[in-house]
């Protein structure tokens, strides 16, 4: 045995050598080794094992799909598609990083389609690398983090192979796709808080009519309110959306009881109050 060995040992390291890499390819047939998405920091799947070609360098491509803009916490489907036209099975992985190249969010990989990678939940890969023409496409979804991180990047790369089940004639593309935090609307923009002031109100006391004169930091939805000495509501008038700047609103007495009267003067969500008195 020890001679077989001996005369045939450049032929046995040779089969161990098919061995081990057949056993690779299979391997990565049922998915890609984690960090292999080509961001910051991170190398491709070009790197040590598809090498025959350049990255990028095919006829193909792989795209990201996901909405412009993320709120914390919210569930939604990203997709990654492959194609290549000389392909005929494809592969990819993707992670989500944010500006300081941490990784955010999370994924489901509940779709059989899809797995960890190298059993890291940060990075999603192909389970089974699917034959196919020219392209193909997963879904998978993903749960932004619970707090506004800024701007995230998601970083793909795709695999066109060649179906020959080995690591030659492989094209490897790489993508990245940025979503921003959704922001508030026009209408919630009007409704947050405000710094305002009131500057003066006069004449005070008033006969017929009184003037309030405020100024805003910012654009806000206004309203006046007025109550009797018991804190029953005499009047309720919207002054609609202001710009920023100062203005002025005239309060008529004409319909008012004589006496104390309150104010209340509410820009989006923050409120000035103060007095007025009211004579014949």
């Amino acid at each position: 045995m020890n001679a077989v060995i001996s005369r045939g040992g450049g032929v046995w390291i040779s089969f161990l050598a098919i061995l081990l890499i057949a056993s690779s390819t299979f391997l990565f047939s049922f998915g890609a080794p984690a960090a292999r998405t080509g961001a910051p920091g991170e190398s491709t799947c070009v790197d040590g094992c598809h090498v025959s070609f350049p990255l990028n360098s095919g006829g193909g491509s792989v795209t990201i799909q996901a909405p412009a803009e993320y709120t914390p916490g919210e569930t939604f489907n990203v997709t990654v598609s492959v194609a290549d036209p000389d392909a005929a099975a494809f592969g990819f992985e993707i992670t989500a990083k944010d500006a300081s190249e941490v990784h955010v969010g999370s994924w489901d990989v509940s779709d059989d389609a899809v797995q960890f990678a190298g059993g890291s939940t940060e990075y999603v890969t192909h389970h089974n690398a699917p034959f196919s023409s020219q392209s193909f496409s997963w879904i998978i979804s993903w749960t932004a983090p619970g707090t506004d991180v800024g701007n995230i990047t998601f970083y793909a790369t795709g695999n066109g192979a060649d179906g020959g089940g080995e690591f030659l004639n492989d094209r490897i593309y790489s993508t990245s796709l940025t979503i921003s935090p959704r922001g508030p609307t026009a209408a919630e923009e009007t409704d947050l808080p405000v710094d305002f002031a009131i500057t003066s109100v006069f004449p005070n006391p008033f006969v017929d009519r009184a003037t309030v004169v405020f100024s805003l930091s910012r654009a806000a939805e206004v309203s006046l309110d007025l109550f009797d000495a018991l804190g029953r509501k005499l009047s309720s008038k919207k002054l609609g959306v202001q710009p920023p700047g100062q203005h002025e609103w005239m309060i008529v007495g004409n319909r008012l009881p004589t006496g104390v009267i309150f104010y209340r003067l509410r820009a989006g969500r923050s409120v000035q109050s103060g007095l007025l008195i009211l004579t014949r």
